[in-house]
């Protein structure tokens, strides 16, 4: 495949998905397998989220809220992308700033 000006594309180099059991990530999952790119999805609960990937994508368990599981996830990941929503407000300090 080439790009624009004959430009060959970079080396594909490995996405973190975060979100993928949820409404966006699961439905861009699949489209990120079915182009072939490496993927690896950080996942509270992975057992939930196995059964639905592909055979090479991979599934790390950890939590986007806690910085040690997030830094131990992107480990050979350039190219992060997020689809999760500060959806519960238990686990999420939220400061009023005006």
């Amino acid at each position: 495949m080439l790009l624009r000006g004959g430009a060959h594309p970079p080396a594909l180099t490995m996405i973190l998905l975060t979100g993928a059991t949820g409404y966006v990530g699961g439905r861009l999952l699949p489209l990120l397998e079915k182009r072939g790119e490496p993927v690896r999805c950080l996942a509270r609960r992975p057992e939930l989220l196995k059964p639905r990937v592909g055979p090479r994508t991979e599934v790390f368990e950890g939590d986007l809220l806690t910085p040690a599981s997030l830094a131990a996830a992107m480990k050979g990941c350039t190219r992060p992308i997020t689809s999760f929503t500060p959806w519960v407000p238990s686990r999420i300090s939220w400061r009023k700033t005006a």
